[in-house]
């Protein structure tokens, strides 16, 4: 599989830093957030100010691409295999746009007040910027040279937010952007371009000035940064700034395209908004935001997209609070920490008990599939453990059999005696008010969404 054409929340497959999860639960609670979220908020895309900025530059390639009149140098056109539509000058285009975007940041942003934070690639394009004496090499390839984050295709906006965009069906996975299987509304964007004077003025600063990069008869076309004239770099920090100001402009166009406004999604970001006029300042925390959801007025389709998460992370959280005891000393046996467990008003019959309940849902574990519906099932064998022992021993080995997968060695071992030694950074043992029965652990991309919220809310982070 060749990773660079897929970027997702969660693939197994592709991920390594996984030390956050050692029971490969995000494969399974990942699922009955999306099914809120339709993929459009995630960890990597919950920032409205690259939402935008993603869907922009999509916008003007679509443009180059599909206008006849625009022309590409010959030496040029044949670096990208002699085809103007082709991935790689798509690719070039977008690290081009963005290396634009984050160093007239670097150079303008204080002078015009934008936020720096959140603009993906700038620490590294500072470094560049110092190092090249304030005047950068702009690059226009799909090759590394032009990258100024490491696999930038993958890792820049373009990358984080291309999920989304597939999603909402502006394009395909290979950036093509008509045909009958897609149906986002490009006229539509054009409408949103057009009638915002910032994005306007931008779009016609770097129109002008990528048919002059376009025109230039070598294979890898490179120019100075400060060629660049002043008026796209400022037309660029204006119409991008901060997510609040950007969020202040697309509301609407985003909440349309997106449909994030409809169904139990609507009825967070309606929750979010009456907090907002109510001037409370305390955040919710995930599961008061799903019970204050639940009264918003839903369809029973989209109810439930609510209530199964109410039934199934109860014993998620309760799996994960069993593993952190685990991890909460050096060294301890397994009465250690099953005398613990008890200290939470846990006993055996907890997991079994919620273990069963699941078990008896279908319609709740049907929504699974793949490694998640896997996972889910080995997890749903504790309904068959009558002991707190054998519950914890199951728990063991199903972690064990999770890292295996990962070519990664086991948080803990245990010896002939029953002594359980962890190998991992010892966690703290929770405060037991922290664990009440029931309790929640697991986010459902709740907080990227608050996060995507504050941008449309017109609120700084």
């Amino acid at each position: 599989m060749i990773i660079s054409d897929y970027f997702t929340e969660y693939d197994e497959n592709v991920a390594t830093d996984l030390n956050v999860d050692p029971l490969g639960l995000q494969v399974i609670w990942s699922v009955y957030g999306q099914k809120i979220f339709k993929n459009r908020v995630s960890s990597i895309s919950n920032d409205v100010r690259n939402y935008t900025i993603n869907l922009f530059h999509h916008f003007i390639i679509k443009s180059l691409v599909e206008n006849d009149s625009v022309l590409i140098s010959k030496k040029l056109l044949n670096a990208f295999g002699g085809k103007k539509d082709s991935l790689a000058f798509k690719h070039a285009c977008l690290v081009f746009f963005e290396n634009l975007f984050v160093y007239s940041v670097i150079q303008h942003g204080d002078g015009l007040k934008a936020q720096a934070s959140g603009v993906l690639g700038i620490s590294k394009a500072r470094r560049k910027w110092n190092e090249q004496n304030n005047n950068p090499k702009l690059v226009f390839s799909n090759k590394s040279l032009s990258h100024i984050l490491v696999r930038q295709t993958l890792l820049g906006v373009s990358g984080r937010y291309k999920t989304p965009m597939i999603e909402m069906k502006f394009f395909d996975k290979n950036y093509v952007y008509s045909s009958p299987k897609l149906t986002g509304n490009w006229d539509g964007v054009n409408e949103f371009i057009i009638s915002t004077p910032v994005l306007k003025i931008l779009k016609q600063e770097l129109e002008r000035y990528i048919l002059a990069i376009l025109d230039i008869n070598e294979k890898v076309p490179t120019v100075n940064f400060k060629s660049v004239p002043d008026s796209l770099k400022q037309a660029y920090v204006n119409a991008f700034s901060s997510p609040k100001v950007v969020g202040s402009y697309s509301r609407k166009f985003w909440l349309k395209n997106s449909e994030l406004d409809k169904g139990a999604a609507g009825a967070f970001l309606t929750v979010l908004d009456e907090q907002l006029s109510s001037s409370n300042n305390e955040r919710y925390s995930t599961r008061i935001l799903f019970e204050k959801s639940k009264q918003k007025p839903l369809e029973a389709n989209e109810l439930i997209k609510i209530t199964n998460i109410e039934k199934i992370e109860p014993f998620l959280a309760d799996i994960d609070l069993m593993f952190s005891l685990i991890l909460s000393q050096k060294a301890q046996t397994k009465t250690d920490v099953i005398a613990k467990w008890k200290t939470y008003n846990r006993d055996s019959q907890t997991l079994k008990t919620k273990a069963e309940s699941i078990y008896l849902d279908k319609p709740l574990i049907n929504i699974l599939s793949g490694s998640g519906l896997k996972r889910l099932d080995k997890l749903l064998q504790l309904r068959n453990l009558d002991s707190l022992e054998a519950q914890l021993d199951h728990l063991i080995k199903y972690h064990e059999k999770i890292m295996e997968k990962r070519n990664q060695s086991s948080w803990l071992t245990t010896n002939n005696e029953g002594l359980l030694k962890i190998q991992v950074k010892q966690r703290t043992q929770p405060e037991i008010d922290a664990k009440p029965f029931n309790c929640w652990v697991n986010k459902y991309y709740v907080p990227q969404f608050y996060n995507l919220v504050s941008g449309f809310q017109g609120v700084e982070q």
